[in-house]
């Protein structure tokens, strides 16, 4: 029973940590998007720019 408990309780940290691994992907792929679209529109692209989109959220990328 102890065993058991153990197995499902990390398999929940396993499922958490793929999922949070899952979003931050999702939140570098994006970043690299805009930061391609920014480049393509506007050339050369400033420090500033890159330092905000690096601390950047989901909802302020609007994903």
């Amino acid at each position: 029973m102890l065993a058991q408990n153990l197995e499902q309780w990390l398999q929940g940290f396993e499922d958490s940590g793929i999922a949070i691994g899952e979003a931050r992907k999702v939140l570098k792929d994006e970043r690299q998007v805009l930061l391609k679209q920014m480049h393509l529109k506007f050339g050369a692209i400033p420090d500033w720019a890159y330092a905000k989109l690096d601390v950047a959220n989901a909802e302020q990328l609007d994903i």
